[in-house]
């Protein structure tokens, strides 16, 4: 289906995976929650939807959505979450390009198939994308979210230089560094199998120690990894005391923020402060990429 805003044609449904996560890389705000890896495993391919807003050849927008349908009556939500991509990589946030996106999403979702339009922006509040988000969902009608369901966060920014970054730590965080990097670890990095194999164990005997609840599913994450192509991959940084594992993390590096999702410790990093020396090396890595932020992952309420 077409759908025609002005200058631009929006494309519903007619992306390929591998043509998705081609075109997903143009974006700086890029982010897993809008890879069709991470949507296909968290949700099931059925319920996904994927959105091309194109000028002629060029892509200028794209929006990958959940649709969740009420029995019976046919009515339901499209959900899109960190979302939609509409910052091209070289260059600045474009309001008009979000507007005409946000009209294609409009007209598709919401009066073309009966759907309640649910928007969950990937944009810290105070940046130049974030007044783009406002100014424009304002004038479209949109109603802004309760406070008790915004996501909060903290944010390294990484525009300062390395030494500038570490010099902007907690002095407490920093004293931990300083020892993890006088306790004779090595860290490796990677984003392949074997790499993931070792954090997963970390991960496991972690949770059988600790015994508590979460929502979070490694094997998810596992059938994610395995789905992403090399470009998209979590990274999985793991410290090692005399060659045995005793921390990891992983990360996504997609877009120019990236996201803390995973962390996992023995008791034996616990002494080392090995995941403050694992947060650093990851720091230092985005910084050989020029990222521009990293997400911690949230903060709990």
């Amino acid at each position: 289906m077409k759908t025609s805003t002005e200058t631009c044609a929006a494309e519903v449904d007619r992306v390929n995976q591998a043509d998705w996560h081609r075109h997903l890389q143009g974006f700086a705000d890029a982010n897993i929650y809008q890879t069709w890896s991470y949507g296909a495993t968290r949700w099931g391919e059925k319920s996904l939807s994927h959105l091309v807003l194109k000028n002629g050849s060029e892509i200028l927008g794209l929006a990958q959505l959940r649709i969740v349908r009420a029995p019976v009556i046919g009515s339901g939500i499209a959900y899109l979450r960190w979302g939609p991509l509409f910052h091209q990589s070289r260059g600045e946030p474009d309001a008009e390009t979000f507007r005409q996106l946000i009209g294609a999403l409009r007209n598709e979702y919401v009066e073309t198939k009966g759907l309640a339009l649910r928007i969950l922006p990937n944009a810290f509040s105070g940046t130049p994308r974030a007044q783009v988000f406002e100014s424009v969902l304002n004038e479209s009608g949109f109603n802004a979210m309760p406070d008790d369901s915004v996501y909060r966060t903290m944010v390294v920014d990484l525009s300062p230089t390395l030494d500038e970054v570490r010099r902007k730590f907690e002095s407490q965080w920093r004293n931990k560094l300083n020892q993890s990097e006088k306790a004779g670890l090595t860290v490796t990095e990677g984003t392949d199998a074997e790499s993931w194999k070792s954090f997963e164990a970390l991960y496991h005997n972690m949770m059988a120690r600790k015994q508590f609840e979460t929502t979070v599913s490694i094997q998810e994450f596992a059938e994610i990894q395995k789905a992403l192509p090399e470009a998209l991959k979590l990274r999985v940084f793991i410290a090692k005391s005399e060659g045995e594992p005793v921390a990891g993390i992983a990360c996504s590096f997609v877009g120019d923020t990236a996201i803390y999702l995973l962390g996992a410790t023995n008791e034996k990093a616990l002494k080392l402060r090995a995941a403050n020396l694992l947060q650093w090396e990851a720091i230092k890595k985005l910084k050989q990429l020029d990222c521009r932020h990293y997400d911690l992952g949230g903060i709990d309420r």
